[in-house]
């Protein structure tokens, strides 16, 4: 297999695992706001548990966006000791 053809095939491998990484992180939302604000099922959502979904998805990825800030600055930081020691 020539090199060419190799990086076509690590590039669609790539591609399909952060689908499935995607994939993932969407049905655990889904677990996580489902749990947490629907308390019984009916053919349309009331606004009560709309309002909670979104609230729900919202602060989910608030507090992504501070544990990947929060990791970044550990690396930094890590990195940075290393460099220095």
């Amino acid at each position: 297999m020539d090199e060419k053809n190799q990086e076509k095939i690590l590039k669609f491998a790539n591609e399909q695992r952060q689908k499935q990484e995607l994939t993932s992180y969407v049905h655990k939302l889904t677990d996580i706001c489902w749990d947490t604000c629907i308390s019984s099922i009916s053919h349309k959502l009331d606004s009560k548990s709309s309002t909670c979904v979104d609230n729900c998805v919202n602060r989910y990825f608030d507090m992504q966006k501070v544990i990947a800030t929060r990791l970044t600055k550990l690396a930094s930081n890590a990195t940075n000791e290393n460099y220095y020691n």
